[in-house]
């Protein structure tokens, strides 16, 4: 079966791609009856929304970037577990990068998340990050540091008290 679209959904129903639209995102403006048909033709044609459209439209991708130097780091394994959750709930998708300690790679890294639209990142920047960069990147895009807060710039920072 091929992949339907909103506009095919709507002209199948004979219904606005407004309506449908607003049908299939539970609006207050749209009747329960017109809702229920809506997501049952929905169903039957096994419609997905497109979220590269949704992005566009709405200028929100619901993810969140995160950069951290090793995927295998036991504590960068404990802020992901933290950063899943807390997307989860909110109905938020996390995109993973890692810097492997590296400010060439962590500048691509963003870079790439950028061009993804997401929403936010949390980073621990490398030993060596490119501060300059760093401050450029959060003038497009919300950043938050993670475990080295010592950089100077103005963003929410979450330290780690390591001290027994």
């Amino acid at each position: 079966m091929s992949i339907i679209m909103l506009k095919e959904l709507a002209a199948k129903l004979g219904l606005s791609v407004s309506t449908v639209s607003k049908s299939l995102n539970n609006s207050f403006e749209i009747s329960d009856e017109t809702k229920i048909r809506v997501r049952q033709m929905a169903q039957k044609y096994n419609y997905k929304p497109n979220i590269l459209a949704k992005s566009l439209k709405t200028g929100r991708s619901n993810s969140i970037g995160v950069i951290i130097p090793y995927l295998g780091n036991p504590f960068q394994s404990q802020v992901l577990e933290g950063a899943h959750q807390a997307t989860y709930e909110r109905n938020y998708k996390l995109v993973i990068m890692q810097s492997r300690e590296n400010a060439k790679l962590e500048q691509v890294s963003l870079k790439t998340l950028n061009q993804q639209n997401v929403d936010g990142v949390i980073i621990t920047p490398s030993a060596n990050s490119n501060l300059k960069y760093l401050k450029q990147f959060h003038q497009i895009c919300p950043l938050v540091l993670v475990d080295r807060i010592d950089f100077d710039l103005p963003t929410f920072k979450i330290g780690v008290n390591s001290e027994n």
